[in-house]
């Protein structure tokens, strides 16, 4: 089971630390045990996954910093067609495709107009302008934490 919870991009570095500090705890112990000589690959296993948290935790430290996850507007949507997007509603949030074609364009559908549709994870379609409507704001991706909700 994976826990969640909210974090700040500067508590990234503090938790690498964390983990080095559990390596250097950690891996003379399971050295020192040398049951049946498996002690050593054990140390190696746990190395690598602490290696690997490390390296997860160094992705989304990048990607919170460099992301601007804040909700998009129609135009941005518009640069976005065939992305996959969060729409987040007050009390859910569900994954959606962005759908977007001008007049002209080999994919334009005369009925969809060029309004920028989203075609949600369930298969419901719905304009940007119904989905705002409605209170739900469309992200690149999925907030850390949902808006209104604490974890």
């Amino acid at each position: 089971m994976i826990e969640i919870c909210a974090f700040e991009p500067d508590e990234i570095g503090e938790a690498i630390a964390g983990l080095n500090g559990l390596q250097d705890i950690i891996v003379p112990i399971l050295k020192d045990i040398n049951y049946e000589s498996k002690s050593e690959n054990d140390a190696l296993r746990f190395q690598r996954h602490i290696m690997m948290g490390k390296h997860a935790l160094g992705l989304m430290s990048a990607q919170m910093i460099t992301e601007d996850n804040g909700p998009l507007t129609e135009d941005k949507l518009r640069l976005m067609n065939d992305e996959r997007v969060y729409v987040q509603y007050n009390d859910f949030g569900i994954y959606a495709l962005v759908a977007f074609h001008r007049r002209g364009e080999e994919n334009y559908d005369k009925d969809d107009g060029e309004a920028v549709w989203l075609t949600n994870s369930l298969g419901g379609r719905s304009c940007f302008e119904e989905v705002t409507a409605d209170g739900g704001k469309v992200y690149r991706t999925k907030p850390a934490v949902p808006p209104g909700q604490n974890f």
